[in-house]
C-alpha cells in the first residue's frame, strides 16, 4: 500500500511540472518560437504525402506561413495515387504473343485494365501467335561454281523455312544440290594440209572449261591436238563458172587440194558427152574401159549411157562428181538390159527405181529373174529436207556375168543418171544447171 502511494505522487509531480513550464514557455510569458521549414513530401502509390509546413523547433506547432503567425493542426495531405500510363496493343507474329492495349504505374510496373488505375490486372491479355506466312521457293538450279537448292517454302516474316506448303515440317535448310558443269561434246575436228585438228573432248557451256569425259571429272587446259594432216584433200574445186565442158574427143581433168590449192594428178577421160533434152536418147557408148566425163541434161531428163558386156567377169562404174549444185542429189534412175541392141526408147527389158523395186511386164519377168541378182548398187542416203526426203547418190554400180549370162552377140546395157534438186518453194523440182560427172569404166579385162 505505501509503494503504490509512493507512484502515485511521483506522477503528480510529474504532471505539474510539465504543466509549470508550458505556461512558462508559451502560456501568459511566450516565447519566441524557432520556425524550421518541412519539405514537401510527395504521395506515392500507396502512401499518402504532405504539403510544405512550419514547426517550432521548441514547442513543435506547426505552421502553414514562415513567421508562425497561423498555426495549423496538421500539414495538408498529397493523397496516394498511381501514374497511370496507356501500354499500346502489341500485335502477334509466327513467333510471339502479342498483348491487347492495357494501363501501367510508372512507378511500381502495376498493371490496369482501365485508364483511372480502378481495377488492377495481373498481366495484359495475350493474344496467340499467328500463322506463318508461306511462300514457295522455287527449285534453284547449281552452276559450275555455285550450288543449288531444292524446292522448299519460306515464312516471308520470320524466314522460317519448311518442306512443306502448309509450314507443318520445320527444315534447318534447304536441300543442296552440288554444283554441276553443263556439258556438252565438242566433235574431233579434222586437221587438214593447212590447220591442226583436235580430237573429241567436252566443253562447259556455262564457264568454258575443257574435259577429256563426259563426267566431267577429268579437266584439261586444251583439247589434244591432232598434227598438220601430210596428206591434201584432192578434188576438182570447179565452181560453175570453172568447171570445164566435156570434150567428145577426150580431154583431161586437173585436180587439186581444195584446202590450199596444191595441184593434183591429171585426169584423163576417152570421150565426153554433155546431155540435153534432144541427144538424151542417144546414150554414150562407152566401148573400152577408162574414164569418161558427162554433163548430164538441164531441166531434169535423166542423161543415158552404154556398155557392151561381151565377156564374163565384173563390169564396174564409179562415179564421181566434178561439179553440180549443192541441194542437187544425184540418183540412178534405170536400167535396161537387152540381147540384141542398145534401147532407143523409154521401153525395155528392166527398169529398176532407187529402192530396188523392179517392175515390168509379165512378158518380160525371165529377163528379170536372170539379171537383177547380177546387179549390185553402193549408194548413200541422204535426208536433204524434211519435203525433198531421203534421196540417194549412187556410187558404183556393179555388173557380175557368168559365161552363161552372155548370150552370142553380147549384153547390151544401157544405164539412166539424174539430177534433182530442192527448189526455192521447198519442193523437189529439176535443176536448172546439170552437174557434171566422171565415170570410171572397169571390165573384166583389166
Amino acid at each position: 500500500m505505501k509503494k503504490k502511494t509512493i507512484l502515485a505522487t511521483g506522477l503528480t509531480i510529474s504532471l505539474l511540472l510539465s504543466s509549470a513550464m508550458g505556461m512558462a514557455g508559451c502560456g501568459e510569458e511566450p516565447h519566441t518560437h524557432s520556425i524550421g521549414a518541412v519539405a514537401k513530401k510527395d504521395a506515392g502509390c500507396t502512401e499518402a504525402g504532405y504539403e510544405a509546413y512550419y514547426k517550432c523547433s521548441g514547442c513543435d506547432k506547426i505552421f502553414s506561413d514562415e513567421k508562425g503567425e497561423t498555426e495549423i493542426a496538421a500539414p495538408k495531405v498529397i493523397p496516394a495515387a498511381h501514374k497511370v500510363e496507356a501500354v499500346a496493343k502489341v500485335d502477334a507474329t509466327c513467333t510471339a504473343e502479342g498483348t491487347a492495349a492495357h494501363y501501367k504505374c510508372s512507378v511500381c510496373d502495376t498493371l490496369f485494365s482501365d485508364e483511372e488505375g480502378k481495377t488492377v490486372i495481373e498481366a495484359a491479355t495475350a493474344i496467340p501467335v499467328v500463322a506463318h506466312t508461306i511462300v514457295e521457293v522455287p527449285k534453284k538450279r547449281p552452276t559450275c561454281t555455285e550450288t543449288g537448292y531444292e524446292e522448299h517454302f519460306k515464312c516471308s516474316v520470320c524466314d522460317a523455312l519448311f518442306a512443306d506448303e502448309e509450314g507443318k515440317t520445320a527444315i534447318e535448310a534447304a536441300t543442296v544440290i552440288p554444283e554441276e558443269h553443263r556439258l556438252v561434246a565438242v566433235d574431233e575436228k579434222k586437221p587438214t594440209c593447212l590447220e591442226a585438228g583436235y580430237e573429241a573432248h567436252y566443253k562447259c557451256s556455262l564457264c568454258d572449261k575443257l574435259f577429256s569425259d563426259n563426267a566431267g571429272t577429268t579437266p584439261i587446259e586444251k583439247p589434244v591436238a591432232i598434227p598438220v594432216s601430210t596428206e591434201h584433200s584432192i578434188g576438182f574445186g570447179f565452181t560453175k563458172d570453172t568447171v570445164p565442158a566435156p570434150v567428145v574427143e577426150g580431154g583431161t581433168l586437173e585436180t587439186k587440194c581444195t584446202v590450199c590449192g596444191k595441184a593434183g594428178e591429171t585426169i584423163n577421160y576417152l570421150a565426153g558427152f554433155s546431155m540435153d533434152r534432144v541427144t538424151n536418147k542417144t546414150a554414150l557408148k562407152m566401148e573400152t574401159a577408162g574414164n569418161y566425163y558427162i554433163t548430164l541434161a538441164s531441166g531434169g531428163t535423166n542423161s543415158r549411157f552404154a556398155f557392151h558386156a561381151t565377156k564374163a567377169g565384173t563390169y564396174k562404174l564409179t562415179f564421181t562428181e566434178v561439179f553440180s549444185q549443192e541441194t542437187l542429189t544425184r540418183m540412178f534412175a534405170g536400167i535396161w538390159i537387152k540381147e540384141d541392141a542398145y534401147v532407143t526408147t523409154s521401153t525395155g527389158n528392166l527398169w529398176s527405181t532407187t529402192d530396188n523395186d523392179w517392175s515390168t511386164t509379165d512378158s518380160l519377168q525371165p529377163i528379170i529373174n536372170k539379171y537383177k541378182d547380177k546387179i549390185v548398187r553402193d549408194e548413200t542416203t541422204a535426208d536433204y529436207s524434211s519435203l525433198l526426203g531421203p534421196r540417194t547418190t549412187l556410187n558404183t554400180i556393179t555388173f557380175t556375168l557368168a559365161a552363161e549370162d552372155i548370150p552370142e552377140n553380147g549384153l547390151f546395157i544401157t544405164l539412166q543418171l539424174g539430177d534433182k534438186v530442192l527448189g526455192e518453194d521447198g519442193k523437189v523440182a529439176n535443176p536448172t544447171e546439170a552437174g557434171t560427172y566422171l565415170i570410171k569404166y572397169e571390165t573384166p579385162e583389166e
